[in-house]
């Protein structure tokens, strides 16, 4: 009986130690699992963003694989996929469709019945193109999968305000009572907005949420501006769309009239469509309902501008993270070719701030102010390096426009001038 009595309090003993190491085994576990849940949250939301490239990228599906898309209000169809997606096969021998760019008109080819979700939204089954993604790589700062059109949005509405874009189910009832413009899919299946052009009066221009620049501007109306010394000449822009790496004629237009929202010192490319981008887009206060094919646009809230931040490094810059920065392009004679930078270079730091704590937008207004220094450190092949540049563009920004003499002046007023 002593010995039961001696071994029973130390098996309990033992059972409550057990149980003990168990409840504390647990209890680590769910501290570690509380430690890796966030980081895995964070290996899939460190993507950059809306916030670091100013385009609309998401997460999406494509017949059930995750990939990441840009979101393209001025793709009219249901969108271009990568080639490497979900394997999709091509058959042999099938017709290609022609589709226009913002250079030149290209053949593709088309799968029908193609299921794409995005950012958790409806599930759309569309017809997409099929190309090599890879280029857009370079501006994205990550693997684009497949490029949404508006085909994917028909019963969505986007808003964009004080720089700040999403998808919502409806319009927000602050844009009741804003200025509607009306679209039509039947003409080129995409959302447009009237702009007027001093002396030119006013034209469509496609809402291209792809494109992240202020303008592009077909050639005719370009030489039009020039001729009516509303514009002037820039430096070519480099560009990126699915058929690679391709560059434009730059001009800078005096002033753009949206709905009554004046800018001035418009940056525009040469193309071969009128595109209204995001650089300005995410200046307007604005709902497009592409069910309803309506516009909102709240002239009173949005902010007109007069001097656009153009880079006056010479550096193009692309996040790969939201918390890192690589040189993708170095521009000849600049600044940024000047010190040594280098394509490929990583970013440390802006003026002593990480990439961390820049937004695009915030970078763009660092290295926009001609004449200032910044410092910036670099790390090439583990070596760190700083530079201290002298901000400086090839071409003045923001122009002086010439007064227009007396017979030019008539010749302005004959444009202006409204058909009787």
């Amino acid at each position: 009986r002593n010995t039961i009595e001696d071994v029973t309090p130390t098996h309990k003993i033992v059972q409550s130690n057990v149980r003990l190491m168990w409840r504390t085994t647990m209890q680590l576990a769910l501290v570690l699992i509380g430690f890796l849940i966030p980081n895995c949250v964070a290996a899939v939301d460190d993507k950059p963003g809306f916030r670091e490239t100013g385009m609309l990228i998401y997460d999406a599906l494509v017949q059930g694989q995750p990939v990441r898309c840009i979101v393209d209000t001025g793709n009219g169809h249901g969108g271009t996929v990568d080639s490497s997606v979900c394997k999709l096969k091509v058959p042999i021998g099938s017709e290609l469709a022609n589709f226009q760019t913002s250079t030149t008109k290209v053949e593709r080819p088309v799968l029908d019945n193609v299921s794409i979700t995005f950012n958790g939204g409806p599930t759309a089954v569309v017809s997409v193109s099929v190309t090599d993604l890879s280029s857009l790589h370079q501006i994205a700062g990550q693997k684009i999968g497949v490029i949404v059109g508006i085909d994917v949005l028909r019963d969505m509405v986007l808003t964009i305000g004080d720089g700040e874009a999403s998808f919502v189910k409806s319009v927000p009832e602050t844009y009741f009572g804003s200025d509607v413009t009306q679209f039509s899919y039947s003409n080129r299946r995409r959302a447009e907005l009237p702009v007027s052009l001093p002396a030119l009066g006013t034209h469509n221009f496609i809402l291209d949420t792809g494109y992240d620049g202020c303008l592009m501007i077909t050639d005719s109306l370009a030489q039009s501006l020039l001729l009516s010394k509303r514009a002037v000449c820039s430096v070519q822009q480099v560009g990126f769309n699915p058929e690679g790496r391709h560059t434009h004629r730059g001009i800078i237009v005096k002033e753009v009239d949206i709905s009554g929202v004046i800018f001035r010192n418009v940056p525009a490319t040469i193309a071969g469509v009128n595109c209204i981008g995001m650089g300005l887009l995410t200046r307007l206060n604005m709902a497009v309902d592409f069910r309803k094919q309506q516009v909102y646009l709240d002239s009173n809230s949005s902010t007109p501008v007069g001097e656009f931040p153009l880079n006056a490094s010479g550096i193009g810059f692309v996040y790969v993270s939201n918390e890192a920065i690589r040189v993708e392009d170095v521009r000849k004679d600049s600044p940024g070719s000047r010190a040594g930078v280098q394509p490929g270079d990583e970013v440390l730091s802006i003026d002593g701030k990480t990439p961390a704590d820049l937004s695009l937008n915030e970078l763009l207004e660092i290295v926009s102010k001609e004449g200032r220094t910044v410092n910036i450190q670099f790390q090439r092949l583990g070596q760190v390096y700083d530079v201290d540049l002298v901000l400086k563009r090839n071409f003045q920004y923001p122009p002086t426009w010439p007064m227009p003499t007396i017979e030019e002046s008539r010749f302005l007023e004959f444009l202006e001038k409204p058909e009787q």
